[in-house]
């Protein structure tokens, strides 16, 4: 079965949509480059629970890396924007001696602490990962404090189609998850193969009920009539995180 990918096949078919999704990934970069500056905590030596409040600034970073690199960078921009977020912590360390160090997650799929499992069996997941030190000290005392951040957008496809003459009714169901609850999608994009092409759907259906789950709908015309068709859907969520699953539809 193949496994068809977006930045290497059929560019001249997606360069439009591939055109918006690398401008809407910029947009969200931004923002969270913005919110992350804005909001650097001041840590106090002598609390350790002082250290979560870095947590919303690591998440935003974590999401920022994974939807550059979901959308076809380098998965080693992660390490990149952390040593940049490193930097402001420490400059903003008023109070206290600070001492910040990161490891990113290198196993179970992950590099450099970006895993992207897109399969072709309907599941696709794009995910991130780091554990994060903090140790501070001042006139007050010590603290010290590790965790991890881990967080996730998972996407899985069903589905099976009529045939009518030589025009396939295609129904899919999507499920769209964050950090494994339900979460929303901000745009789908469609291709089927047919022979050795893949064909972008150009009007789907696409019913949003509102948890996460959403039924599409679609005519794939094609020349073998009452053959498996597969299907790759691409998911662009509202975190700006790109998932991509591929699935053989069956006739029904």
């Amino acid at each position: 079965m193949m496994h068809r990918n977006f930045r290497r096949n059929c560019r001249g078919q997606v360069i439009v949509v591939s055109g918006l999704l690398v401008a809407l990934v910029l947009l969200t970069t931004a923002l969270y480059v913005i919110e992350v500056e804005k909001y650097v905590p001041t840590v106090e030596a002598n609390a350790v629970d002082s250290f979560d409040s870095y947590k919303p600034a690591l998440k935003s970073t974590l999401i920022s890396a994974l939807a550059n690199a979901s959308s076809g960078g380098s998965t080693n921009i992660l390490a990149s924007d952390l040593a940049q977020l490193k930097d402001a912590f420490l400059s903003h360390s008023y109070n206290s001696m600070l001492t910040f160090d990161y490891s990113l997650k290198n196993s179970g799929g992950y590099t450099n602490g970006i895993r992207m499992d897109w399969g072709s069996s309907g599941s696709g997941t794009s995910a991130a990962s780091a554990i994060f030190t903090f140790k501070s000290s001042n006139s007050m005392g010590n603290s010290a404090a590790s965790y991890t951040v881990e967080l996730s957008s998972q996407m899985q496809v069903s589905g099976s189609y009529i045939q009518q003459e030589e025009v396939k009714q295609v129904t899919l169901t999507v499920q769209v998850q964050n950090e494994g609850s339900p979460a929303l999608a901000e745009t789908f994009v469609f291709h089927y193969q047919n022979g050795a092409e893949w064909v972008t759907v150009d009007s789907p259906v696409i019913v949003d009920h509102g948890d996460g789950s959403y039924t599409v709908t679609f005519s794939a015309q094609t020349s073998q009539q009452g053959e498996p068709l597969t299907v790759s859907s691409l998911l662009l969520d509202r975190r700006g995180i790109t998932v991509e699953a591929n699935l053989t539809c069956n006739h029904t």
